[in-house]
């Protein structure tokens, strides 16, 4: 019976093997890519959609001759190029360009998007940097299927924006064609990523179905021949497919509907395994690194579980619910549970409120979609009767965008997790078939449900437990490396969190917010600001704005800067329990002793540095220091103050300054282990190749996060151990 199924899925076993094959080919332990750079002359064509940023224009090239310094390179190579500026290239342009070539780059930060090993899976030789536009030459202006459906595209995305408000037109280009197409801003993904419905906005399967379908209703309605229809419906689906930019998912959708298609053409209906088998197995073989691609993996196990889980999940749900109703929960719970391991895994988040939004918004979402295709014909053959329907689609859009914020704004709607052992997600899709096999035979209880459920928890809790380690029975300190700035994280052995400083702007969505979702932290007990500058308070008010923050400290001497403008609106806004204190203060978690060792008195002074929160935290026997950007003035004034400074782990004052850690304050904390956290090649000439001096004379192990990268000490209330990411 086996035998004889498969035979009608011939694709099942051919990619099951090829799978098998690339798995076992597949050279996980190769070791990073050794840094380099190098000036670079190359020559060939643009192979995708241009993206174009604030600051910079970026694009994958395929350098068919290519010059590293004096070496001439043999062969067809692929490189991500940056150039400075807004650029007028498109997809299939020939160029020349002169630029900087790198690779090697090393992540310096837990959680950090590892950029360099993406490039290694993408077959991606390294990027390149033209610091001026006038260093790259178009040779001739790209022609052909792909380049013409990315210049429609971008022609209606304009009259998107013409004939509609703003947001609207971008969320509208977004859901049709991708956010490479229409980009919205980081703060609206944000939102629909909390509530789980990030998928309508990147380019993604629905919009092709969906496109397919008024393929198949047109037919109909028109009675056009099978042949007829066949070329034009698979032109106009291609077609569209290289408009949204032939990504995994979009090209998932497009083979799948080629099938379905020529299923039609041989008047034999298509079998939804095979068909799913033969798309997966078509793109491994163009390009087997997509099997390790998160888009890949997320829209195949999403579409296998509208099959596979969805009927036997609506069939339970029928006995106490209407059909109706078990029909859309099952269709929102069966990709939720299909794809939750792989967004924990590589997420490290998950949204409890993805399933109760996608009952609401998918529906919603294809409505707009299929209004968006309208619009989008109407606005290049007709512009002018593009405006009402254009304006209904904006309306709609914004009924879309309200019930994404109050998802998003549920509380709990989104948390964090750490990141699970791929053995256990094994476990979990073992949990998961043989459960609905028996839901399937009718043999699945009440009870038995309930024990596959309870015995799932235990397995993500010990999943989770695993994977953080024995890290909450210690003490654990790490310093990020957020470039020229200061940021660190403090996990406490009873679970609380202290992060003191945030970095700067940048560093929140990059570094920060990373790090503590991999850890799992969806709580930050008590914040500190140790001064306004930027460097410091940039990246809180992104933090405020995704973790929920129990208590903050701040000095209280006002800056004028738009983030700290921003960092106390949001404290005010989010209610956020404020003080600042003052020398003398004790916090304890626990174990765990904070003490403010400065400001004193609340300082007028100009020098927002001398401002700093300086603290000491203890754990048994060990202890740390931190000084902010207190300079030797206020290390004086604490010792004469007199309390206890000697510390284990010092982090250096003012990022190493030469106005910080004098030698009297060096043998007064006599530490073991001092940290500096500065950004590489800065302009301040931080640090200080005096104060190194000083240091290396009085401390056993000195560390730079511009060297080090992220740097983790851990004390068990005896001993303190560091290590870094980055061996030097």
């Amino acid at each position: 019976m086996c035998i004889s199924r498969l035979s009608d899925r011939p694709f099942i076993p051919l990619l099951f093997f090829l799978i098998l094959y690339i798995l076992f080919s597949a050279d996980f332990g190769a070791s990073p890519r050794t840094p380099f750079e190098a000036a670079t002359k190359m020559a060939g064509r643009i192979i995708d959609e241009p993206m174009f940023g604030d600051k910079t224009t970026s694009f994958l090239f395929l350098a068919e001759r290519m010059k590293i310094g004096c070496r001439i390179v043999n062969g067809r190579h692929k490189v991500r190029v940056y150039v400075k500026g807004r650029v007028p290239v498109s997809c299939g342009d020939e160029l020349v360009c002169f630029g900087t070539l790198s690779n090697g780059i090393t992540v310096s930060n837990p959680g950090q998007f590892d950029f360099d090993s993406y490039l290694v899976r993408k077959n991606i030789l390294g990027t390149v940097y033209l610091s001026d536009p006038h260093d790259l030459r178009v040779i001739r202006k790209g022609k052909g299927l792909i380049p013409s459906a990315i210049a429609l595209k971008n022609l209606i995305v304009a009259r998107f924006m013409e004939m509609m408000p703003g947001e609207q037109a971008v969320m509208l280009g977004s859901i049709l064609f991708g956010s490479k197409a229409s980009p919205v801003p980081k703060e609206t993904e944000e939102i629909y990523r909390k509530c789980g419905i990030v998928h309508i906005l990147v380019a993604s399967g629905g919009p092709v179905s969906v496109l397919l379908g008024l393929c198949l209703a047109l037919r109909r309605a028109m009675n056009i021949g099978a042949a007829a229809h066949f070329f034009a419906a698979s032109f106009v689906m291609w077609f569209f497919s290289s408009m949204a930019g032939l990504g995994p998912a979009i090209l998932r959708a497009a083979v799948m509907g080629q099938i379905i298609l020529l299923g039609g053409l041989i008047g034999r209906e298509s079998d939804f395994y095979n068909s799913l088998s033969a798309s997966a197995f078509f793109l491994l073989v163009f390009d087997r690194t997509l099997i390790f691609d998160i888009g890949f993996q997320l829209s195949f196990a999403a579409t296998w579980s509208f099959v596979y889980l969805a009927p036997v999940i609506s069939s339970f749900l029928r006995v106490k619910l209407p059909g109706f109703l078990a029909e859309s929960l099952s269709l929102a719970v069966a990709p939720f549970l299909a794809t939750l391991p792989i967004n924990v895994y590589y997420f490290s988040a998950l949204s409890f409120v993805s399933i109760a939004a996608n009952i609401i918004i998918v529906p919603l979402t294809e409505i707009i979609t299929t209004l968006g295709f309208i619009c989008s014909f109407l606005s290049v053959a007709a512009p002018f009767s593009a405006r009402f329907p254009l304006l209904m689609a904006a309306v709609l859009v914004k009924v879309l965008d309200a019930l994404a914020k109050f998802f998003s704004g549920i509380p709990g709607a989104f948390a964090s997790f750490c990141q699970p052992h791929p053995g256990f997600i094994l476990v979990y899709y073992g949990m998961l078939i043989y459960t609905i096999e028996r839901m399937r035979a009718g043999k699945l209880s009440k009870q038995n449900i309930f024990n596959t459920a309870v015995l799932a928890a235990v397995v993500f809790i010990f999943a989770g437990m695993f994977s953080a380690g024995s890290a909450q029975k210690k003490l654990k300190v790490t310093f990020l490396d957020v470039g020229q700035g200061d940021s660190i994280v403090v996990s406490m052995p009873g679970g609380e969190h202290l992060l003191i400083d945030a970095g700067p702007p940048e560093a929140a969505g990059k570094v920060i917010l990373p790090f503590l979702r991999k850890e799992g932290v969806n709580k930050i007990d008590l914040a500190v600001l140790t001064h306004a500058h930027d460097d410091h308070v940039g990246g809180f008010p992104k933090v405020i704005e995704n973790i929920k923050i129990s208590e903050i400290f701040d000095p209280g001497v006002p800056h004028t800067s738009s983030s700290y403008r921003r960092f106390l609106s949001l404290i005010a806004k989010n209610a956020v329990k404020y003080s600042n204190p003052r020398a003398g203060q004790v916090v304890s978690f626990g174990d765990v002793r904070l003490q403010v060792l400065s400001p004193s008195v609340y300082m007028r002074s100009s020098d927002l540095n001398d401002s700093s929160i300086v603290l000491r935290l203890t754990y048994g026997g060990t202890s740390f220091i931190f000084m902010g950007d207190a300079g030797t003035r206020i290390e004086e004034k604490i010792m004469a103050r007199g309390p206890v400074i000697k510390s284990d782990v010092l982090k250096v004052g003012h990022h190493g300054s030469r106005y910080s850690t004098s030698e009297r304050f060096l043998r007064k904390v006599s530490p073991s282990i001092a940290v500096i956290q500065v950004g590489a090649v800065n302009r301040y000439g931080h640090p200080s190749a005096e104060i190194v001096n000083t240091l290396e004379e009085y401390v056993n192990r000195i560390y730079r996060t511009d060297r080090n990268g992220a740097v983790t000490v851990t004390s068990d209330g005896k001993t303190v151990f560091a290590a870094s990411m980055k061996k030097t």
